[in-house]
């Protein structure tokens, strides 16, 4: 893998266009293959890609996405080699479960595809296990906080062939310059060690750790957070 620094830059898709959600989507996947989480996430029922595109939909819709691109000659369509998912100040994920629009970008599809215990573990479990932690003030500071004063980090990869080239840096950088213009945190949940030391060196620091139960295994979910002033 190469180290050499990428003459990439970032965008800020808004809206995304249909092509690009595929493109972004198709990004994930690739960066996720073999995911434990993304397995607990879909109970193993081979719905990655649907639940995937389900979150990214619903950004399109009520979220804010960037990507580092690849600029290419005049004609041909920039390479998209990183992306991140973010849920801005006063954007909620949450709104995805009940904003009819956001459930047709993709929810709706994936619950529709799960199976019966698939619906229940999230609508019974982990959303709630979600509202439960982010809620708590000692982790993202209460309602007067989140999410009215974050910017919460929901998807965030670089495609395997341009890791540890400055991508994953730079799309974090470009969200906190402008958290930092409004006195805003970022906060974030991810579910591996490494994705935690990586964090950590970016100047998040973990504020809870909790256990996922899922019928595929358990998992851990670490809740992180930066201050920007």
């Amino acid at each position: 893998m190469s180290t050499t620094p990428l003459n990439f830059k970032i965008k800020h898709l808004n809206p995304p266009t249909e092509n690009e959600i595929n493109r972004i989507v198709d990004l994930f996947k690739a960066a996720f293959d073999g995911d434990h989480f993304g397995a607990v996430l879909s109970h193993g029922e081979g719905l990655n890609e649907l639940q995937l595109r389900a979150c990214v939909g619903a950004a399109s819709l009520g979220g804010t996405i960037h990507v580092a691109v690849l600029p290419h000659e005049e004609g041909k369509e920039d390479e998209i080699v990183g992306a991140a998912v973010w849920f801005a100040p006063g954007q909620v994920l949450n709104s995805t479960y009940v904003r009819l629009e956001q459930r047709a970008a993709g929810w709706d599809q994936f619950m529709q595809a799960g199976s019966e215990g698939l619906r229940k573990w999230w609508n019974d479990y982990f959303i709630p296990l979600l509202i439960k932690h982010s809620a708590d003030p000692t982790i993202y500071g209460g309602p007067s906080i989140y999410p009215s004063k974050t910017w919460d980090l929901h998807l965030f990869a670089t495609l395997p062939t341009y890791q540890k080239r400055g991508v994953a840096r730079a799309l974090i950088a470009h969200a906190e310059a402008q958290a930092r213009e409004s006195g805003a945190m970022l906060v974030l949940e991810t579910a591996t060690e490494l994705d935690v030391m990586i964090y950590e060196r970016m100047g998040f620091e973990v504020r809870r750790r909790v256990e996922v139960q899922s019928p595929v295994g358990e998992a851990r979910l670490w809740f992180m957070r930066k201050e920007t002033v």
